[in-house]
């Protein structure tokens, strides 16, 4: 886990691009190397679209996993703004709600 805290430092805030829709926040874009991912926050689990977090998921047996894309993500968002994290839990979980 300290080796994925300290690979999440070294993603800069630049790299990090929130994504509003309708003025809310829905999901953050990460550029992490070549690739993009998008990191979300569903059922108060933050999620990523990278491999790593594919691989070892949230619920599994070892427990919820945060890969180094959503710690960047909750470190960007607690340093520049910590009620967008919130908000970010809030308008997803209303999209579940609608969807159900």
């Amino acid at each position: 886990m300290l080796k994925r805290i300290k690979r999440a430092s070294l993603i800069s805030d630049a790299n990090i691009t929130p994504i509003y829709i309708d003025d809310e926040l829905v999901q953050i874009e990460v550029k992490s190397g070549a690739n993009t991912y998008l990191v979300s926050c569903l059922d108060d689990l933050f999620r990523c679209t990278c491999d790593d977090f594919i691989n070892r998921g949230v619920n599994r047996e070892e427990g919820s996993f945060l890969c180094k894309h959503c710690l960047s993500v909750i470190n960007f968002l607690m340093n520049t703004e910590p009620r967008l994290i919130e908000a970010m839990i809030k308008v997803n979980e209303e999209s579940v709600a609608t969807v159900s």
